[in-house]
């Protein structure tokens, strides 16, 4: 219990400690009062700082709270003065200690349904080839570093409609970071949750009407066209090579 709780306070300590190499202005600032009025100034200026932006004013109001705690926290802990070191607000202040672990201390998969199997991959039995790779065939559009359960899902959700159809077109990886709502933007996320949005909203817009920009934005999917949409997805039985290929042929 003991490891427990001392693991649990090294992990908060990760969660706030930065304040000498971040924000040391920000980090006098949290000395100051933390009333409501001066706590939301105190957001707005951290927010144009690290380009935070939210979904909506109601998203935005809890991430407000969640900052306004962590602001107390840290301004009580700098009051108490028997550390050594000082705390101060970073980029992750608005996440609560339970956000920050899930996003940054390793995969954490959605877990499914009680009671809900897994159904058998469709192409399971099919023919198996030595090899499969869709380049070769143009079904796929290069991709670069980022928010990688969007560019995955987008890539996918790409290869299949050029299958499909015969078109090739880059998709809109910024729609998954901005709207969806199981996800933290490049924060974290997973494939299932990018292909359960593009199914529930209906389509996925393309590149070019919704455009990537390396920061998290405001949902804009109502002033663009769709332009993809996928029925469903499956997942393929975990750690099967045999499988993977059966699925990527077809």
């Amino acid at each position: 219990m003991a490891s427990s709780t001392t693991a649990n306070r090294f992990l908060l300590l990760c969660f706030l400690l930065s304040a000498a190499s971040d924000t040391p202005s920000a980090a006098r600032t949290a000395r100051n009062s933390t009333s409501t009025a001066s706590v939301r100034r105190m957001h707005e200026q951290w927010m144009a700082q690290h380009g935070r932006m939210y979904k909506d004013a109601a998203k935005k109001e809890r991430r407000f709270r969640i900052f306004k705690a962590n602001v107390e926290y840290i301004e009580s802990a700098n009051r108490a003065g028997n550390r050594l070191y000082t705390l101060g607000p970073n980029r992750f202040t608005d996440l609560t200690n339970e956000e920050f672990r899930a996003s940054y201390l390793g995969f954490r998969p959605t877990p499914r349904p009680k009671g809900k199997a897994q159904s058998p991959c469709r192409y399971a039995n099919d023919l198996m080839l030595d090899s499969m790779d869709w380049r070769s065939r143009g079904a796929y559009i290069c991709t670069y570093a980022g928010c990688c359960w969007a560019f995955s899902a987008v890539a996918a959700t790409e290869g299949i409609t050029k299958i499909r159809t015969g078109q090739l077109i880059s998709r809109s990886e910024k729609e998954l970071l901005d709207c969806n709502n199981d996800g933290y933007s490049c924060n974290g996320g997973t494939m299932d949750g990018a292909f359960q949005f593009i199914v529930s909203n209906g389509s996925l817009a393309t590149k070019a009407a919704y455009p990537y920009r390396a920061m998290q934005g405001t949902c804009n999917a109502a002033q663009v066209s769709s332009a993809a949409t996928i029925s469903g997805y499956e997942d393929v039985q975990a750690n099967s090579e045999s499988a993977l290929l059966s699925a990527v042929a077809n």
